[in-house]
Protein backbone atom coordinates (compact mmCIF):
# COMPACT_ATOMS: atom_id res chain seq x y z
CA UNK A 1 0.00 0.00 0.00
CA UNK A 2 1.26 3.60 -0.78
CA UNK A 3 1.22 6.67 1.35
CA UNK A 4 -1.46 8.46 -1.27
CA UNK A 5 -3.77 4.76 -0.29
CA UNK A 6 -3.30 4.77 3.40
CA UNK A 7 -3.88 8.57 3.69
CA UNK A 8 -7.17 8.33 1.32
CA UNK A 9 -8.06 5.20 3.75
CA UNK A 10 -7.74 6.89 6.58
CA UNK A 11 -9.13 10.13 5.51
CA UNK A 12 -12.04 8.45 4.70
CA UNK A 13 -12.83 6.37 8.06
CA UNK A 14 -13.53 10.13 9.70
CA UNK A 15 -16.65 11.91 9.39
CA UNK A 16 -16.63 15.03 7.21
CA UNK A 17 -17.79 17.10 4.38
CA UNK A 18 -16.11 15.72 1.31
CA UNK A 19 -13.91 18.71 0.94
CA UNK A 20 -12.67 17.77 4.36
CA UNK A 21 -12.06 14.70 3.94
CA UNK A 22 -9.49 15.63 0.51
CA UNK A 23 -7.64 18.30 2.54
CA UNK A 24 -6.94 15.48 5.58
CA UNK A 25 -6.46 13.16 2.78
CA UNK A 26 -3.75 15.70 1.27
CA UNK A 27 -1.97 15.91 4.63
CA UNK A 28 -1.30 12.81 5.27
CA UNK A 29 -0.49 11.79 2.18
CA UNK A 30 2.24 14.76 2.49
CA UNK A 31 3.16 13.74 5.73
CA UNK A 32 3.97 10.06 5.08
CA UNK A 33 5.78 11.26 1.93
CA UNK A 34 7.93 12.92 4.82
CA UNK A 35 8.77 10.63 7.28
CA UNK A 36 9.44 8.07 4.44
CA UNK A 37 12.08 11.11 2.87
CA UNK A 38 13.27 11.43 6.98
CA UNK A 39 13.83 7.88 7.45
CA UNK A 40 15.81 7.31 4.04
CA UNK A 41 18.20 10.37 4.76
CA UNK A 42 18.64 9.51 8.64
CA UNK A 43 17.07 12.83 9.97
CA UNK A 44 13.81 13.53 12.03
CA UNK A 45 11.21 14.76 10.20
CA UNK A 46 9.77 18.72 10.11
CA UNK A 47 7.68 19.66 13.28
CA UNK A 48 3.88 17.83 12.80
CA UNK A 49 2.24 21.76 13.50
CA UNK A 50 4.33 23.60 11.27
CA UNK A 51 3.71 20.84 8.53
CA UNK A 52 0.36 20.83 9.02
CA UNK A 53 0.09 24.65 8.80
CA UNK A 54 2.15 24.91 6.04
CA UNK A 55 0.26 21.95 3.87
CA UNK A 56 -3.19 24.18 5.15
CA UNK A 57 -1.78 27.81 4.16
CA UNK A 58 -0.21 26.61 0.57
CA UNK A 59 -4.03 25.27 -0.44
CA UNK A 60 -4.47 29.00 -2.16
CA UNK A 61 -0.67 28.54 -3.79
CA UNK A 62 -1.77 25.26 -5.48
CA UNK A 63 -5.09 26.42 -6.83
CA UNK A 64 -3.23 29.77 -8.37
CA UNK A 65 -0.26 28.10 -10.03
CA UNK A 66 -2.55 24.48 -10.79
CA UNK A 67 0.71 23.14 -9.20
CA UNK A 68 -0.01 20.98 -6.43
CA UNK A 69 2.69 21.15 -2.89
CA UNK A 70 5.51 18.30 -3.48
CA UNK A 71 7.52 19.31 -1.18
CA UNK A 72 6.83 20.74 2.54
CA UNK A 73 10.23 21.93 4.24
CA UNK A 74 11.72 24.53 7.48
CA UNK A 75 13.94 26.71 5.86
CA UNK A 76 15.17 29.13 9.06
CA UNK A 77 12.20 27.81 11.63
CA UNK A 78 10.01 29.07 8.52
CA UNK A 79 7.54 26.99 6.29
CA UNK A 80 9.13 26.39 2.67
CA UNK A 81 6.79 24.88 0.28
CA UNK A 82 8.00 22.88 -3.04
CA UNK A 83 5.10 22.96 -5.77
CA UNK A 84 5.30 20.48 -8.57
CA UNK A 85 6.43 22.78 -11.10
CA UNK A 86 9.57 23.05 -8.82
CA UNK A 87 8.31 26.61 -7.40
CA UNK A 88 9.47 27.42 -3.86
CA UNK A 89 7.32 29.59 -1.48
CA UNK A 90 8.45 31.01 2.29
CA UNK A 91 5.76 32.04 4.47
CA UNK A 92 6.91 35.06 5.95
CA UNK A 93 4.99 37.60 7.76
CA UNK A 94 1.92 36.42 7.29
CA UNK A 95 2.01 35.35 3.56
CA UNK A 96 4.22 33.56 1.56
CA UNK A 97 6.74 34.70 -0.75
CA UNK A 98 7.97 33.57 -4.08
CA UNK A 99 11.77 32.16 -3.57
CA UNK A 100 11.95 30.92 -7.16
CA UNK A 101 12.65 28.06 -8.96
CA UNK A 102 14.11 25.00 -6.69
CA UNK A 103 17.84 24.80 -6.95
CA UNK A 104 19.07 22.28 -9.13
CA UNK A 105 21.38 20.76 -6.99
CA UNK A 106 18.22 20.02 -4.52
CA UNK A 107 16.12 18.41 -7.04
CA UNK A 108 16.05 14.46 -6.60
Amino acid sequence: MNNRQAALIAASSLAGEPQEIAARARLWTLWLNELDDAASEARMPVDFERFAFAVRESAALEHRHASPVALVLLHQGMPVVVLEDDETYQYEKGRWHSRGPLPREARS
